[in-house]
């Protein structure tokens, strides 16, 4: 199968043939299925070449919309069975991706998990924060293919939608069903609001003063709601939560907790390198992209965001520390789909750190009674950042510190290995950090994990002054994995001590004087 050449064909034609009025399934949906596709399938871990099969699925599943607006699955089947054997795709997976396709027909039928992904995929919006605006463009698109419906009977006709709609994958359950649920009941209100506004113009022939007084309360009662989600995008709901607040409006200067909670610090690698070749406005919109792909893998799993700091986050979790790890993991398989999608526009791929450590912290408020804002102060913050430091010294994509470690109920459930022991500017005690992989085994992840018993087998022989047989064995980790960075600075620390000495007083810690 020569994916990438049937993926330029498709988006050429996808560019060339739309009518400009597909406003909802014009080629911005079809990419955004590819992106869902892309991240339901690696929590599902679908084979490499399942993978293959629903991305070219997803990518055709609308390529029908070029001839005709109804039934277009059964045409986007056609035009698969016409295009694909010429991109070296066999009868019997070319079947496969047209039963996926065919599966996205409403009302959905899925019979396999394939079929249950692209579907899930092509109504992902249903529980997105983006609903209500995608669900314009396709009230909008409808009227211009003459289906012109009322207010309230858009409504309906989305709360019906919703009631009959189901997901079918277990990660799209956890990740979109309770917000679809929110939009239901939403709808639902909305409808009960024009409903109520009908029958008193039935009742009185004009509005009424009760109507009006109701109008006034609910306008009232929305700016309030309104104002505070505004303020919760700011100072996170959370955050208030910690402090016993109720809303911002209740909180003091000087307000504080102090709680042990796990901190995550993540950055683009080389940001001010790929920033310099982008005008600032696609500065701002390439860190936006980035950002609400990151945010909600925190939320997911318990944490909120503390702050942005250009390309950088910092989260904070306040329950379990595995919850930190989780979403440290989803985070990067996030980045390799979000990089798998920039690769659709040419864009170049980017790298995240991620580091964690678990501590103990004051949360409050700071500044002065005009001018306050809620901070972290702790040293362990520091720490944290220290540890996403680590990440680019030594090429990994998460670092976590032993605390974070020891706190897991079951550490088992996750690819790590030691890779150093470190020492903080400022504190006395060295700190063990451990390198954790994500769950995706792309061929780097899975080399280090292969090589993880010979690696490890080496720190213990370089931690007792061996070297001689500790460089044995970073030496065959190195030529197993040639980009495992890790191992080649334990190369050359061998190399150092065996050619220089070992230091007086040496005890295999490494300080950290900078970030």
């Amino acid at each position: 199968m020569r994916f990438t050449e049937a993926k330029k064909y498709l988006l050429a034609r996808l560019q060339k043939e739309l009518k400009p009025n597909l406003y909802y399934h014009g080629i911005h949906h079809t990419l955004d299925v590819y992106e869902a596709v892309n991240r339901i399938a690696m929590h599902e871990k679908v084979s490499k070449k399942d993978l293959t099969l629903l991305k070219t699925a997803a990518l055709f599943h609308d390529i029908g919309f070029i001839e005709k607006y109804k039934m277009n699955e059964d045409y986007s089947a056609f035009i698969c069975r016409d295009v694909l054997p010429n991109f070296g795709y066999s009868k019997k997976d070319i079947e496969i991706i047209c039963n996926m396709i065919l599966s996205t027909t409403i009302p959905q039928c899925p019979k396999t998990l394939l079929e249950e992904i692209l579907c899930d995929a092509d109504l992902d919006y249903l529980g997105r924060d983006d609903f209500y605006v995608t669900a314009f463009t396709l009230q909008r698109e409808w009227n211009e293919y003459g289906i012109v419906l009322s207010l309230k009977n858009w409504h309906i006709q989305q709360l019906c939608f919703i009631q009959s709609h189901r997901y079918f994958t277990n990660t799209a359950i956890k990740q979109r069903e309770e917000k679809k649920l929110m939009h239901l009941a939403q709808i639902k209100e909305i409808i009960d609001i024009i409903e109520h506004s009908e029958s008193v113009h039935l009742n009185n022939g004009s509005e009424s003063e009760i109507l009006k007084l109701n109008k006034s309360i609910a306008s009232l009662t929305k700016d309030l709601d309104d104002t505070n989600a505004a303020y919760n995008k700011f100072v996170p709901s959370e955050f208030l939560g910690f402090l016993d607040k109720k809303n911002i409006a209740d909180l003091k200067l000087g307000d504080n907790i102090q709680k042990e909670m796990t901190i995550l610090f993540s950055d683009i690698r080389s940001f001010t390198n790929l920033s310099e070749t982008m005008l600032p406005s696609d500065n701002f919109k390439f860190i936006n992209s980035y950002l609400r792909r990151m945010a909600p893998c925190i939320r997911r799993n318990n944490g909120f965001v503390d702050k942005y700091m250009g390309d950088s986050i910092m989260a904070l979790f306040g329950k379990e520390p595995e919850d930190a790890l989780k979403a440290a993991i989803e985070s990067q398989i996030e980045v390799r789909i979000y990089n798998d999608y920039r690769a659709l526009k040419s864009k170049a791929q980017i790298k995240v750190g991620i580091g964690l450590h678990t501590g103990e912290l004051m949360l409050g408020i700071i500044g002065e009674e005009r001018r306050m804002e809620g901070t972290v102060i702790s040293d362990n913050v520091n720490i944290a950042s220290r540890m996403e430091g680590l990440t680019k010294a030594y090429n990994a994509e998460i670092v976590i510190s032993e605390n974070v470690l020891q706190k897991i109920g079951s550490p088992e459930n996750f690819n790590y290995r030691f890779l150093d022991k470190v020492k903080v500017k400022g504190k006395s005690q060295p700190i063990s950090v451990y390198e954790v992989f994500s769950e995706m085994v792309n061929p780097i992840t899975k080399l280090k994990i292969d090589s993880k018993a010979d690696f490890e087998l080496g720190i213990f022989y370089y931690q007792e002054k061996r070297f001689d047989e500790a460089l044995k064995f970073f030496t065959k980790v190195y030529k197993m994995n040639e980009s495992d960075k890790a191992s080649i600075i334990y190369i050359n620390r061998c190399e150092n001590m065996l050619k220089y000495g070992v230091p007086p007083n040496w005890d295999a810690v490494i300080a950290l004087n900078e970030k």
